[in-house]
């Protein structure tokens, strides 16, 4: 594994948050890819994402990822 690729967990973390980061957000990429989203919004029949569940572990990835890394417009649902 290279230095880069690696970092401290966060102190106030426990060891089973710090472990389903990776998922979750694997989880969330692998989602938007299979949505058919390109990097940077290069597809321009992709600009708006819906995602249910904004508020869990993956949603608040998807966001995210959706807005930042795809280039999206992101509307979040959660429950009240």
């Amino acid at each position: 594994m290279k230095e880069n690729d690696i970092a401290l967990k966060p102190k106030s973390w426990n060891w089973v948050e710090s472990a389903s980061l990776g998922l979750a957000g694997l989880t969330s990429y692998q989602a938007l890819v299979k949505a058919g989203l390109n990097v940077n919004g290069k597809d321009e029949s992709k600009k708006n994402v819906l995602v249910i569940g904004a508020s869990g572990g993956c949603g608040i990835f998807g966001v995210q990822l959706a807005k930042k890394y795809f280039g999206t417009t992101v509307t979040g649902v959660c429950s009240t």
